[in-house]
């Protein structure tokens, strides 16, 4: 053999089998240790399963032990007059509530601060309508009285009310009570207690000055209606005569309305305002020199989006505050209600402009052609949910003045005389505006409702059920009630029209000087003598 050659060992059969048997034990380990994992899986499945329960029912029997104590404190509150509960004392089956019936003051403020459960129908309630029956200071006092260092519960419940009375009615938080409310957290809310509380409460204060300052506290309900409509897609085009499609002159009737094309609330409010004195304003006015507008040119469309565009400012600028109360009846309306009398002011404006345009019209036909117009900016209005607006209009068309008016009635096509008496049905008042009712019921934002129905309904509130029962117990059931009626009317403010202001027809409606209720009878005599 040659020293170049190499020499190949033969495989050592002995350790081939070591070397099988380590795999093999190797794999009995492997399989072994899987299936202690499997189990300890397993068990520790249980073992969170366990947990759940335990937790599960520790939170039952913490529940049931808060429920059995606020039983107990709801009993003795009752054998000494205190409260008073609906149904019995029975509790409500969605959520094991007590619906209250009446109760003195302190305990409305008790239940909010330590009441089982949480009752947030009590709390939106309490604080719209509390006013009537406290003020800011006592119910500050009330909830110091219930402060306990280092109680979670009632520390978080007084952080909730706080931070959701500030955040909805920022208005009761001015100059000196709200130095009183700031200083008892200082005083009061140890770091111990929750160390976020204070920093929180002190961030929405801030966010709250800081808004009134850049005058954004009037103009909440633009700011939101802005916020949508970055949101939504272009608005449709305006659809104007040839001569309003020029740019607007400066100095024009449209600028000087402070109604542009970012019309806020309060540049509503004080145009608006001005209905209540009769001064000698221009008939819409001219936008050029020797040029007016025409009714006759303006696409009933249009001036149904303009009328809305109105309405939606002035009813999302309205405060529920204005509606606790009956506001708007009493001797200080001006300064407790005022959105609620611009409403009405701005209604009889447009009732009494819709009913000159027809009466000054002296031919006939041209008077019935104008008549359908109206007839059709009024099912303009209905398709845009503005209740407020088709009721404007149909308490003109159906005025003594006007509805007498049979032979302009007759010449109006048979297709215009349907839809007339569609909409009367709709604004009927038969059996307490059930039809109307039925629309804005079920109605979804962006609508503007007929507030004299809320009105009217506040009314007979206020005459059926009385503030307090036994003199001393403030009579809860009339605040749910109202609260309730109130609410609904809040969620259709949720959200403004995506239209543009055309502010000539803003104008034109706003500036126009109507005829008075007896020229008004007159001049019907004069185009239609009996």
């Amino acid at each position: 053999m040659s020293d170049k050659e190499t020499m190949v060992t033969p495989t050592n059969p002995d350790a081939a089998i070591d070397l099988e048997s380590t795999r093999l034990e190797l794999v009995d380990k492997l399989r072994s240790a899987e299936a202690r994992n499997s189990i300890l899986e397993r068990e520790l499945a249980d073992m969170r399963q366990s947990l759940v329960g335990l937790h599960e029912h520790v939170l039952h029997e913490v529940m049931q032990e808060a429920s059995r104590g606020q039983a107990d404190m709801d009993a003795r509150d009752e054998s000494q007059g205190l409260i008073l509960f609906a149904n019995g004392g029975a509790a409500e089956a969605d959520g094991g509530q007590r619906q209250i019936r009446a109760a003195v003051p302190e305990k409305l403020v008790e239940r909010l601060i330590a009441g089982h459960p949480i009752d947030y129908q009590l709390r939106n309630t309490f604080l719209l309508t509390y006013r009537e029956f406290m003020t800011p200071e006592e119910v500050l006092a009330a909830i110091q009285a219930l402060y306990r260092p280092r109680k979670t519960k009632i520390v978080s419940r007084i952080y909730n009310v706080l931070s959701d009375w500030m955040t909805k009615y920022w208005c009761d938080f001015q100059g000196e009570f709200l130095q009183r409310v700031m200083s008892f957290l200082r005083d009061h809310i140890v770091p111990e207690d929750q160390p976020e509380i204070l920093p929180q409460i002190e961030c929405l204060v801030k966010s709250k000055l800081n808004s009134e300052f850049s005058g954004l506290v009037t103009t909440t309900t633009t700011a939101l209606g802005d916020a949508v409509l970055r949101t939504h897609p272009a608005p449709p085009p305006p659809v104007l005569p040839k001569y309003l499609r020029d740019p607007l002159p400066v100095g024009s009737i449209g600028s000087a309305a402070g109604l542009g094309s970012n019309p806020s609330s309060s540049a509503t409010l004080a145009a608006v305002g001005t209905l209540s004195k009769s001064t000698a304003w221009l008939r819409g006015g001219s936008r050029k020199e020797g040029k007016g507008i025409r009714f006759l040119d303006l696409s009933m469309v249009e001036v149904a989006r303009q009328l809305t565009l109105v309405e939606s400012e002035l009813f999302r600028a309205m405060s529920p505050l204005e509606l606790i109360g009956i506001n708007w009846m009493r001797k200080n309306k001006e300064e407790t209600a005022t959105t609620v009398l611009a409403m009405t002011r701005w209604f009889n404006h447009v009732m009494q402009w819709v009913r000159s345009e027809i009466l000054m019209t002296r031919e006939t036909k041209t008077r019935a052609v104008v008549f359908e117009r109206f007839i059709t900016l009024a099912d303009e209005l209905l398709k845009l949910n503005n209740f407020n607006g088709v009721s404007e209009i149909m308490a003109a068309l159906e005025s003594s003045a006007v509805w007498r008016l049979e032979r302009t009635k007759s010449l109006i096509p048979t297709k215009s005389k349907r839809m007339l008496q569609d909409l009367v049905a709709n604004c009927s008042p038969d059996i307490n505006y059930k039809s109307l009712r039925a629309l804005m019921r079920d109605a979804q934002p962006p609508a503007v409702p007929f507030p004299a129905i809320l009105e009217r309904d506040l009314y007979y509130l206020d005459r059926s059920l009385a503030r307090s029962i036994d003199g001393k117990l403030v009579n809860f059931q009339r605040y749910q009630v109202m609260a309730d009626l109130i609410q609904k009317f809040q969620y259709l403010q949720s959200e403004g029209y995506n239209l543009m202001p055309v502010p000539e027809i803003q104008a034109y409606v706003r500036d126009y000087v109507p005829l008075s209720d007896d020229d008004a009878y007159e001049r019907s005599l004069t185009c239609e003598p009996r």
